[in-house]
């Protein structure tokens, strides 16, 4: 098994996000319906608590103000989450890859003036740009609806994140094609297209495949430093963590993803700490295991 992790880092991360993605889906489509809120106890000495309730045996990671399962929260939450920056990652590196090979080729001739270009960006917080970007959520769910507004938001997102990649990719391709065996080819005519997809893109695999592992962590990051500036993904719906329409009524993430659970979740750091802490804590790990199967896949390619 460890074996298999280490010759195969990729494989072993669709493996687990697919699997989580599956359970997540039958919580949300079967057992989620079946599930009640715990928001009242009653001690051994016949007092009342109320909901958020600390972890315990019945609630590992605790209840949220609702006295809702923070474990099931998380899980629920878990395929919104692992598709949006899955998505957001692939698209990246397939434009990139894309634009870098216009830049190599075709366009080569101006293709340091458009790198120049693109070089500010790498300087300039992501999430600055998504929320200078991106337009109001209110009015783009109200106005064209919440499928919509989530394809604008994922494109604000990927657009925030290619140029940096693109520079990137596209200094490793011209390394590559200084490379003899490849300027033999171009001596014995060999198309743009067929160096690229013979030549440069098996040397490039596993870097590849690295900065798409990276992407995924820079992603899940990004959501998280988003969702405290209260932009969450599928935007925010009225509510109250409290479950009392008459007390603090707050703005809540619509789809519940991670970094939405995180950022709604802020103003409860000092009164109920795990209802931040639990979507954050499993984030961590999440990041961890993504940046040590990008590190494996990194000494692969240099063995």
């Amino acid at each position: 098994m460890l074996n298999f992790i280490k010759k195969k880092p990729l494989l072993t991360l669709l493996v687990i996000l697919i699997t989580i993605c599956i359970i997540s889906l039958f919580y949300s489509v079967i057992v989620k319906e079946h599930i009640k809120a715990d928001r009242i106890h009653i001690t051994e000495n016949g007092d009342t608590e109320f909901a958020p309730f600390p972890p315990s045996i019945h609630h590992p990671l605790g209840t949220d103000r609702g006295g809702n399962d923070l474990v099931l929260r998380v899980l629920d939450g878990a395929k919104y989450t692992i598709f949006f920056i899955t998505i957001v990652s692939l698209a990246r590196i397939i434009i990139s890859i894309t634009c870098a090979y216009l830049l190599v080729f075709p366009l080569k001739k101006v293709s340091n003036k458009i790198q120049l270009f693109l070089m500010p960006f790498q300087y300039i917080p992501a999430f600055v740009l998504v929320n200078i970007l991106s337009p109001d959520l209110i009015f783009l769910k109200t106005q064209m609806g919440y499928t919509k507004m989530i394809i604008i938001q994922l494109l604000i997102i990927i657009f925030v994140g290619f140029p940096i990649l693109i520079n990137t990719v596209s200094n490793e391709m011209k390394e590559i094609v200084k490379s003899s065996y490849i300027e033999a080819s171009m001596h014995l005519g060999a198309s743009n297209w067929r160096i690229l997809t013979k030549h440069i893109v098996p040397v490039m695999k596993n870097r590849l495949i690295s900065l798409f592992l990276q992407q995924i962590s820079a992603n899940l990051l990004l959501l998280i430093h988003l969702g405290v500036f209260k932009y969450f993904i599928g935007g925010i719906k009225p509510g109250n963590i409290a479950a009392d329409p008459e007390r603090d009524a707050k703005y809540l993430s619509q789809s519940g993803e991670w970094a939405g659970m995180i950022g709604q979740s802020i103003n409860d750091i000092l009164t109920a700490p795990w209802i931040l802490f639990s979507p954050l804590l499993l984030s961590v790990i999440f990041l961890i295991i993504v940046n040590l199967l990008s590190k494996q896949e990194v000494k692969i390619g240099e063995n």
